[in-house]
């Protein structure tokens, strides 16, 4: 599929479903008070699948290293994001970012910058069920990156992606998924991915954050499947409207001289939304 026909083709598919009566009746739901569903580090959605609220504003900084096992190749990967909800259904996100790569043996680094945009589109919000659905699109506009395994695990390592996501909340765990096609570009094996992230918080109310594992299998790369485990701590107890996250991504069955296993850290700042619901809670447990 090429990079205008994928968009072509979501744009059909945003038309017809927005337009559908049965994925518009959330508009008169009221939200079910509840806290904001987890986000994995790596697969998160465009703005929070579950936001609605427009003039959501979040933003994330990044930062990774991955190491090979032997003759010294290794990753160094910074990012900052800006997500925004435009309007209830709609978000953008921004994300220019800076990579250092050096391959095995090599004497030097080789930096690159990039820059990807991306627009998702709330097709479900169920508040009654805690499900949501959401579709879509990443474009990388600007890359000097000469290698795919520069992006990040959770980004299509081809120019252009989109992407059905879905999340849903039982018993207080959180399952997120999403399949997606990727254009642009030659895939290593096929332009099809698949993730998968399964969370829980450390109490019920999500005040001092969450754990989990996601999986982002995406055979554009030589090597599809990455796994994480990750640790979200959230700060806001102290004073802080913010979360800290912990990844350790690994590239399975990749060589010994890829750098297949490393260190993520993301501190995101919370929404208004998250930030409200953060600070009741908090208010309400010294109370008591």
């Amino acid at each position: 599929m090429t990079t205008t026909g994928a968009r072509v083709l979501l744009l059909g598919v945003l038309l017809t479903t927005s337009a559908h009566p049965a994925l518009a009746r959330d508009e008169k739901e009221e939200p079910i008070r509840r806290p904001p569903l987890p986000e994995p580090i790596f697969t998160e959605s465009t703005t929070d699948i579950d936001g609605y609220e427009p003039g959501e504003i979040e933003f994330d900084v990044n930062g990774a290293e991955s190491v090979a096992r032997r003759n010294g190749a290794r990753l160094l990967q910074t990012s900052f994001e800006i997500e925004w909800k435009v309007w209830s259904r709609l978000g953008v996100r921004l994300e220019p970012s800076f990579s250092s790569a050096r391959e095995e043996l090599a004497t030097s680094s080789e930096n690159a910058f990039g820059f990807r945009a991306a627009a998702g589109w709330n097709l479900l919000h169920d508040f009654r069920h805690d499900f949501h659905l959401q579709i879509e699109a990443s474009e990388r506009f600007v890359d000097d990156t000469p290698y795919a395994f520069r992006t990040q695990p959770g980004e299509a390592p081809l120019p252009f992606g989109a992407d059905l996501k879905a999340a849903v909340r039982v018993l207080g765990w959180t399952l997120r998924t999403s399949i997606g096609t990727e254009a642009g570009g030659t895939p290593a094996h096929a332009p099809v991915r698949f993730q998968a992230a399964l969370m829980h918080p450390f109490t019920s109310d999500m005040r001092f954050g969450f754990f989990g594992l996601e999986m982002d299998a995406d055979w554009a790369r030589p090597d599809p499947v990455v796994l994480a485990p990750n640790v979200w701590t959230d700060v806001t107890p102290i004073g802080l409207p913010a979360r800290l996250g912990v990844g350790i991504p690994i590239v399975v069955g990749a060589p010994d001289t890829f750098p297949a296993a490393g260190l993520y850290l993301r501190l995101l700042i919370l929404t208004s939304r998250e930030a409200s619901f953060e600070s009741q809670e908090t208010t309400a447990h010294q109370r008591e």
